[in-house]
Parts: C-alpha cells; sequence; structure tokens
C-alpha cells in the first residue's frame, strides 16, 4: 500500500486493501510492534500527503484561477480524506473489539498522537475522533 501511494497512485487498490484490513479489524489481537509501526506509518504518509494536496489546493486559489488544476486537486483530497476516514474507522474498530489485546498498538499511536489530533480540529473527522468524557 505504501508503494502504490508513493508510485502508481491506485485509489481502487487502496480501498480494497483497506476494505479488507477493516473486515478483520475486530479481531486484531496481539499485534507486534513492527505490524502495528507499519500501520502507522501508514497512517503517517496518508496524514502528510493529506495536508501537502490541502496547501496546493490553498495555493493554486491565492495565486492563480487554474479550475482545472483545483478541480483535481480537490478530488485527489476527496479520496485521500475517504482512505483516512476508513483508517479511523478500522482503528476505531479494533478498539472496540479487543483493545486490551493490543497493547502495542496503543503505545504506537501515543507515540504518533499529533498525527491524529491534527485532523480533531476537522470536522469531516471530527466525528471520528471524538473522545467520550
Amino acid at each position: 500500500m505504501q508503494h502504490n501511494m508513493a508510485h502508481t497512485k491506485d485509489r481502487y487498490l487502496h480501498t480494497n486493501c483497506l476494505a479488507t484490513l477493516a473486515n478483520v479489524s475486530s479481531k486484531y489481537r496481539d499485534l507486534n510492534t513492527y505490524t502495528c509501526q507499519k500501520l502507522i506509518g501508514f497512517f503517517s504518509g496518508l496524514t502528510r500527503r493529506h495536508h501537502k494536496i490541502r496547501d496546493k489546493i490553498r495555493l493554486a486559489t491565492l495565486k492563480s484561477n487554474d479550475e482545472p488544476e483545483i478541480a483535481h486537486l480537490r478530488v485527489d483530497l476527496e479520496a485521500i480524506e475517504e482512505m483516512i476516514r476508513m483508517f479511523l474507522e478500522i482503528i476505531n474498530s479494533c478498539f472496540s473489539h479487543t483493545i486490551q489485546h493490543n497493547a502495542h498498538l496503543v503505545h504506537v499511536m501515543l507515540c504518533q498522537r499529533e498525527e491524529f489530533e491534527r485532523f480533531r480540529e476537522m470536522e469531516s473527522f471530527r466525528h471520528i475522533l471524538q473522545v467520550n468524557q
């Protein structure tokens, strides 16, 4: 998935891979540290790409009225946001069902929490990242 994200950018491959992960996410148990780091590393790559595309859209909007370029960037942004949403749902499912069996995932997420906190301010992700108090 990381190679696809960096080079070929096949949206449907990401969707199918994330759907597969989502289907088994409630059964994750005792994920090792390497697997957890790779999962969160993939999420970090998605977030970097998301922020880069948002910045490009802002710059393109300020600099010119190149509507085809901005439209293309918006389509890319929507695809990335959908992948991020799916990934967050996967993590949510894992935590809802098997958090007590995935200490490594909790640890890796706590170490990388700033990646997740950035999305708390965004309206489209707020409902997924909502913390119940």
